[in-house]
């Protein structure tokens, strides 16, 4: 039986237990291969009247810890289930009702199995019931786990609930780094730059390490909330701490940065970047001429075009735009400083 179910055939295994049955009874070993027969065919149900069948049958808490394990394989094998966002629900409903019906059997829930279900509720956005899950787990005297706390993060994140995300982030273990960066991402994405980046004080005060994409989302909600110094000072964090070694990823946000200066301030940056050994690209120095083009410094924006293209940095369609954008404003400057000549004509 066991290894029919290892084929992948566990039909034929149930088939084999069902004429042993009848025939000669079963033995521990046989209730065992037909559990993970059934969890491979996502039957909870059949692997807790199994259970109940064995311990009946053979007496004492004889194949609790067998069920267990096939009960943790249906769950999980059910909730890898992928299609529709319909049935990902069904498939986290149907984790919630095994662990409703192993109460009501009186059965301990593995902590796997809460972990499961309260990962299947957050993925579907279902986080009032992930929530009660982990109430349920409290009273189990379960201790949540790591991954837990960062599915529900992340579909709080989702779901752009930061104040959940703050709430559950209080019973996160303090070296749980991958925890707070959920939460970083749960506040940035909702706006909440500052609460982000207390969470980041946070993380450096206790000396956890730092990703190159949280300090990319951190400069990104500074960025939208038009704060630049904030978001130039965690630009410089990532450089000083080598969280991102990659130029393209370093320039991309550059450019994100400059478009939140004043032109003046731009142009410095455009200047600075060499010496951080940071090449500016066609996308950089297209911000650059964005901001002076919106500061109608016209003369600017056409010398970075020719600059470019000294460079050989081959601008692209947005950068031509910006550049014919500059040439118009800066004609129109010298039509209207262009002293008229003569007097009005009298309309006949």
């Amino acid at each position: 039986m066991t290894a029919l179910t290892r084929q992948k055939q566990w039909r034929t295994a149930l088939r084999v237990f069902a004429e042993s049955r009848d025939a000669a009874g079963t033995d521990k070993q046989m209730y065992k291969a037909a559990m993970k027969a059934w969890s491979c065919g996502h039957s909870w149900q059949q692997v807790i009247g199994l259970l109940a069948e064995e311990q009946a049958t053979l007496g004492g808490d004889q194949g609790l810890d067998d069920a267990l394990g096939a009960l943790c394989e249906a769950s999980s094998s059910l909730l890898k289930v992928t299609g529709s966002k319909a049935r990902s629900s069904s498939s986290a409903l149907a984790a919630s009702r095994l662990l409703a019906d192993m109460r009501k059997r009186k059965l301990p829930p593995a902590a796997r199995l809460y972990n499961q279900a309260i990962a299947a509720h957050a993925r579907v956005g279902d986080l009032d019931q992930a929530l009660e899950l982990i109430r349920q787990m409290r009273e189990e005297g379960l201790p949540p786990t790591p991954q837990m706390y960062r599915s529900c993060l992340r579909a709080f994140q989702a779901a752009r609930h930061w104040e959940q995300a703050l709430m559950l982030l209080q019973e996160v273990s303090p070296d749980d780094a991958a925890s707070f960066e959920e939460g970083i991402f749960a506040c940035s994405g909702s706006g909440r730059w500052q609460l982000a980046t207390e969470l980041l004080n946070e993380m450096q005060a206790r000396d956890l390490p730092v990703k190159g994409v949280t300090y990319a989302t951190l400069v990104t909600a500074c960025v939208r909330a038009k704060q630049w110094r904030s978001a130039l000072y965690f630009l410089h964090e990532m450089e000083r701490t080598g969280a991102d070694k990659s130029e393209k990823n370093k320039v991309i946000l550059y450019g994100a940065v400059i478009t939140t200066f004043n032109w003046q301030r731009a142009l410095w940056m455009l200047r600075e970047m060499p010496a951080r050994e940071v090449l500016p690209n066609v996308i950089t120095y297209g911000a650059v001429a964005s901001v002076c083009n919106r500061a109608r410094k016209y003369l600017y924006s056409m010398e970075l075009h020719e600059e470019m293209q000294q460079k050989e940095l081959h601008p692209d369609i947005p950068s031509f735009k910006l550049a014919v954008g500059a040439c118009r404003g800066r004609l129109q400057e010298l039509l209207k400083a262009q002293p008229q000549k003569g007097g009005r004509q009298k309309l006949l």
